[in-house]
């Protein structure tokens, strides 16, 4: 089972734009593609950070003649600090757009989770099934 926080923007509330799910917890793709995670969120600030990082530890590790398995391990770090901070990240961005963190769910996918939100929130589940 895994664990989404339930951001909804309540100024418009469309459907398919105003309730976003974020999976708490470790994100392996934001390690593994770090810059192309946080521009495809649109966190622009996080991908400049995590660029001039990664560019400082390799500048600075072959001026200073550092090892380079040492900035390896340095860049790897950094990839994992990603993943450890993935959904925080998205969660403030969401919040600087307008969105409000209203729920915990659960479920085996974020269909299912969606699916438990809005049994849970049947005025929002009604506003729904207006629109379709």
């Amino acid at each position: 089972m895994q664990i989404y926080s339930v951001h909804v923007r309540r100024h418009a509330l469309d459907p398919d734009h105003d309730i976003v799910l974020v999976k708490e917890g470790f994100s392996w793709l934001a390690m593994l593609f770090t810059v192309l995670w946080a521009l495809w969120f649109r966190l622009w600030l996080l991908a400049a950070i995590v660029t001039v990082l990664m560019v400082a530890t390799g500048v600075l590790g072959n001026w200073l003649n550092v090892a380079p398995w040492l900035v390896g391990v340095i860049h790897i770090a950094i990839a994992m600090i990603c993943g450890l901070i993935a959904s925080d990240a998205r969660c403030a961005s969401l919040a600087n757009q307008g969105f409000e963190a209203v729920d915990l769910v659960s479920g085996s996918s974020r269909e299912e989770a969606e699916v438990r939100f809005l049994d849970r929130n049947p005025a929002t589940a009604d506003i729904f099934s207006e629109r379709f």
